[in-house]
C-alpha cells in the first residue's frame, strides 16, 4: 500500500496473512482496515507485516502475531499507526506451542484494548520512540493459556512511553498450574504508567527497571505486587541512579499470597509508595529485599511479615553508606503473624520512623531480629505517644536486637521510650554504637 489515499479494507470476515506459506504485507503510506487479522496462520508459515507512514487498523477481532507459523510487525516510521481497540479487540503474540510472534514499535503510536504477549507459544514486543496506550490488560503472557508459554516485553528508548493507566500488567502468568511459563518486563529506559504491576503469579515474573520510570496511579493495597498468587516468584531488579518506581498512593507487596516468594533488588534508585508489605498471606514462602545506593520512601506503614501472614518469613537487608529508608509518619512491625520469623539487617545506611514494633503485635511464636551495624536507626515519635520502639512484646514472641559497629545508632529524638520484652523476651546487645533514649524499659509487664 503506496499513497496516503490508499485503503485496503475488509469489514466482513478476518484476513491472513501467509496462511500456509510466506506473506508480506507492507504500509508505506495509506491504510488497511482489516476486521480481524491472522499472521502466520498455520505451521510452515511465516508472515511479517511492516507499517511505515501508514496506518493498520483492525476495528474489533483479533489481531494474532504468530498463530502457528511465526509472524511479525513493525512500526518504523514516526507517522506509524496501529489501533486494535473496540469490541473484542486483542492482540495475541505466540499462540500455539512451539510458535512465535513480534512486535516491534520502533517510532510511531499503537493504541490497543487489551494486549497478550505470549499464549502457549513465545511473544515478544519491543517499544523504541513510540507511545504505546492500553485500555485494558497486558498478559505476559496470556491468563488463559493452556501450554507454559514465555513473554517478554522491552522499552529500550528515553521517549518510550507504555501506559494501561486504568488497568494492570501481569508479568508472569495467572492461570493455575501454568508454572512453567515465565515472563519478563524489560524497561532499560522511557516510562511505564499503569493502574497496577503485578509480577510473578502462577508463574515466574522478572520486572528489570534501568534509567526509566513506573508511575502506578491506584490507590490503596493494589499497587505493585510481587509474587500475587499461587507459587510464582517475582523480582524487581531496580539497577540505575535513574530507577524511579513512583506509587505515592499504593503498596508495594511481596509475597502476597500462599507460596509466593518476593524479591526486590534496589541496586539504585527511588521508590515512593504509601506501604511497604513483605510477606503478606499465611505460608507465603517469604519475601526478601536488599538495598544498595538507593532510597525507600514509604507515607504510612512498613511490615515485614504483616498481619495473618502466620507461618512466613521476611528478610530486609541495607548495605550501602547511602541506602535510605524513610518512614517518618509510619510504623515499621516485625513478625505480626503467628510462628513467624523476620530479620531488619542495617550494615550501612539509615532508617527513619515514627515507631518500630517487633514481635509484639498479637501473636505468639513470632520471632524477630535487628541488626544494626554501620548504619544509623532514628524514631521520631513524639513523648506524649507512649513508646517509639517495642520489642518482644506478646507471650511466646521472640526478639533480638545487636548494634554491633562502632557508629551503629539506635536514637530516639522526641523523649519518647524504648521498650524490650513486655510479655514475651527481647535481648539487647550492644557490643559496639550507641543507644539514645530518654527512657529504657527492659523487662516490662504490662
Amino acid at each position: 500500500i503506496a499513497d496516503e489515499r490508499a485503503l485496503l479494507a475488509s469489514y466482513s470476515s478476518d484476513s491472513l496473512l501467509a496462511s500456509s506459506g510466506e506473506g508480506t504485507l507492507i504500509i508505506s503510506n495509506g491504510t488497511a482496515n482489516l476486521k480481524g487479522i491472522n499472521i502466520g496462520n498455520n505451521a510452515g508459515s511465516r508472515g511479517r507485516l511492516l507499517i511505515e507512514a501508514g496506518s493498520l487498523i483492525v476495528p474489533s477481532n483479533t489481531l494474532t502475531i504468530g498463530n502457528s507459523g511465526p509472524g511479525s510487525v513493525t512500526l518504523a516510521h514516526p507517522d506509524s499507526y496501529l489501533e486494535n481497540i473496540n469490541g473484542s479487540a486483542n492482540i495475541q503474540l505466540g499462540n500455539s506451542a512451539g510458535n512465535s510472534g513480534y512486535l516491534y514499535v520502533s517510532n510511531g503510536s499503537v493504541a490497543l484494548r487489551s494486549m497478550q504477549i505470549g499464549n502457549a507459544g513465545y511473544g515478544y514486543v519491543e517499544i523504541g520512540s513510540a507511545t504505546v496506550s492500553v485500555n485494558n490488560l497486558i498478559y505476559i503472557p496470556n491468563t488463559s493459556a493452556t501450554g507454559t508459554g514465555t513473554g517478554t516485553l522491552v522499552m529500550v528508548s528515553a521517549d518510550s512511553i507504555l501506559t494501561t493507566t486504568g488497568a494492570t500488567i501481569r508479568v508472569g502468568t495467572r492461570q493455575a498450574g501454568i508454572s512453567g511459563s515465565s515472563a519478563s518486563l524489560i524497561i532499560s529506559n522511557g516510562t511505564l504508567n499503569a493502574g497496577v504491576v503485578d509480577v510473578g503469579q502462577y508463574s515466574d515474573g522478572y520486572l528489570y527497571l534501568g534509567d526509566a520510570t513506573i508511575r502506578v496511579f491506584n490507590v490503596g493495597a493494589n499497587g505493585i505486587r510481587l509474587a500475587q498468587d499461587g507459587v510464582g516468584t517475582g523480582t524487581l531488579v531496580m539497577a540505575k541512579a535513574g530507577s524511579l518506581i513512583d506509587s505515592p498512593n499504593a503498596t508495594l507487596t511481596m509475597g502476597r499470597l500462599t507460596d509466593g516468594f518476593g524479591r526486590l533488588q534496589m541496586s539504585n534508585g527511588v521508590m515512593n509508595v504509601a506501604d511497604l508489605v513483605m510477606s503478606l498471606s499465611v505460608k507465603s514462602k517469604g519475601a526478601e529485599a536488599f538495598v544498595g545506593d538507593a532510597q525507600i520512601n514509604v507515607s504510612s506503614n512498613i511490615y515485614l511479615v504483616a498481619s495473618g501472614a502466620h507461618c512466613s518469613t521476611a528478610m530486609l537487608t541495607m548495605v550501602h553508606a547511602n541506602a535510605s529508608i524513610i518512614a517518618t509518619n509510619g510504623t515499621i512491625t516485625m513478625s505480626y503473624g503467628t510462628n513467624t520469623w523476620s530479620s531488619f539487617v542495617i550494615s550501612n545506611g539509615s532508617v527513619v520512623a515514627d515507631t518500630w514494633i517487633a514481635s509484639s503485635s498479637q501473636s505468639n511464636e513470632a520471632n524477630s531480629e535487628v541488626r544494626i551495624y554501620a548504619g544509623t536507626v532514628t524514631l521520631t515519635r513524639a513523648v506524649s505517644a507512649n513508646y517509639a520502639l517495642s520489642m518482644g512484646g506478646q507471650p511466646n514472641a521472640t526478639n533480638t536486637t545487636f548494634l554491633a559497629d562502632p557508629v551503629a545508632r539506635l536514637v530516639v529524638t522526641n523523649g519518647s521510650r524504648m521498650r524490650f520484652g513486655d510479655r514475651g523476651t527481647s535481648h539487647l546487645v550492644v557490643s559496639n554504637g550507641m543507644v539514645d533514649a530518654f527512657d529504657l524499659w527492659i523487662g516490662e509487664t504490662m
